[in-house]
């Protein structure tokens, strides 16, 4: 916790978290137009493969078949992209206390960014009916995002993590952007964007 902030200064910040919904584009039409500056970002997964560098970058890696495809493929983009993310804080989630696992990772990544990745001490949130979600978020004094809950039961639990992460540093206000639940990927209009596209395919 203490890393993260005096890199990130997040503390009584707003916050926004990026998924790879087509949402991320008015993110970012903002973001380039000014709008956005004082914000803290966490990008999620496959906002790697955009051209936008987060101020953290929160990613899920399992020990499984899948999950071992994208270690490999976030580790090719990593490689082209150490220089980018060499002040950026890689936070990796659902590998639990393997260690073994978390050192393979590791190898896989480039050298110059292994002081850059942080494993997370964490807990999941529930999948599940909105009930669940609702009660989740009620649980956890959260209440001004359960009118999001029809949207975000219907993504993974990284955004979860993000959002919780969020508030426990500090942030002011969390704020969602390419996080829609429904509809198809920003980097679908992304340019060159064949391996992407080819990945996700296999991948889903």
């Amino acid at each position: 916790k203490a890393k993260l902030i005096k890199k990130t200064s997040m503390s009584n910040k707003p916050v926004i978290i990026l998924g790879s919904g087509q949402t991320y584009w008015d993110f970012k039409d903002d973001y380039l137009n000014g709008h956005l500056s004082g914000y803290t970002t966490i990008g999620i997964s496959r906002t790697i493969y955009d051209d936008f560098i987060p101020d953290i970058y929160l990613t899920e890696i399992s020990d499984t078949q899948l999950g071992r495809k994208w270690l490999n493929h976030l580790a090719e983009i990593l490689h082209d992209k150490q220089i980018e993310y060499q002040h950026v804080p890689i936070l990796v989630k659902n590998c639990g206390q393997n260690k073994s696992f978390k050192q393979y990772i590791l190898k896989k990544f480039p050298n110059s960014l292994k002081s850059n990745v942080l494993f997370t001490n964490e807990f999941l949130a529930p999948h599940g009916t909105n009930i669940i979600a609702r009660s989740f978020l009620a649980s956890r004094f959260l209440t001004r995002l359960i009118w999001l809950t029809p949207a975000a039961i219907q993504c993974r639990s990284t955004t979860y993590m993000a959002t919780l992460l969020s508030f426990e540093l500090g942030a002011s206000k969390v704020i969602l952007a390419g996080v829609d639940g429904i509809g198809g990927y920003f980097f679908e209009s992304l340019p060159n964007n064949k391996k992407y596209l080819d990945f996700h395919k296999k991948f889903i």
